[in-house]
């Protein structure tokens, strides 16, 4: 399916790549103090802000980190706070095709537990 670009923060590149009930997000570069702001606020306005009760929508966003060559503490502090708001909007927020390197920040920061959906998607 085709992507489109959510937005350029400095030393990050996010992709949308709408499926099948879910919104798949490929993200390049870095999650730093310097773009996590802008990350965030994309990240959120994936989030539905409502949900009927009786809608079955099934809303789940995978976050790609494939491409994240680095991930400070501001940015382990982003991709939590947007786990917390999709958590409050019943929406899942999953993280997928960890490098190495940043799941090696994500093992010792524990945050693994949290995001206990890690899983691989087609590139």
């Amino acid at each position: 399916m085709a992507t489109q670009p959510l937005a350029a923060p400095r030393g990050l590149v996010l992709q949308l790549e709408e499926r099948i009930n879910e919104s798949v997000v490929h993200c390049s570069g870095t999650i730093t103090a310097e773009n996590c702001e802008v990350f965030n606020s994309k990240i959120r306005e994936l989030i539905p802000q409502s949900r009927g009760h009786a809608t079955a929508i099934t809303c789940r966003i995978v976050l790609d980190l494939s491409r994240v060559t680095r991930i400070d503490s501001t940015g382990l502090g982003a991709l939590l706070g947007a786990w917390t708001a999709a958590q409050k909007r019943s929406c899942e927020l999953e993280i997928a095709n960890i490098n190495p390197r940043v799941q090696n920040v994500v093992d010792a920061t524990k945050l693994d537990t949290v995001f206990k959906k890690l899983r691989d998607i087609f590139q």
